[in-house]
């Protein structure tokens, strides 16, 4: 049995970290500084709250696109 919701949760998830850069572009670009060249601090890498697992943890996707400096 599939069900929709759970496929769009993990849809959403997937895309998150392009969301997180898609976000911190408009701040930037809001008070006219480019990504590229900007210093970004990351905190958080643990998957869920209270669990030193970082395996497949989103903050990966998220710090990749970030060094690429780039959507």
């Amino acid at each position: 049995m599939t069900t929709r919701f759970i496929e769009l949760a993990g849809e959403i998830n997937t895309n998150m970290p392009q969301y997180v850069v898609d976000r911190l572009m408009w701040a930037l670009n809001q008070r006219s500084k480019p990504l590229h060249g900007s210093k970004v601090c990351v905190l958080g890498i643990a998957y869920k709250k209270d669990v030193d697992d970082s395996r497949e943890s989103p903050a990966f996707v998220l710090l990749e696109l970030l060094k690429k400096g780039a959507p």
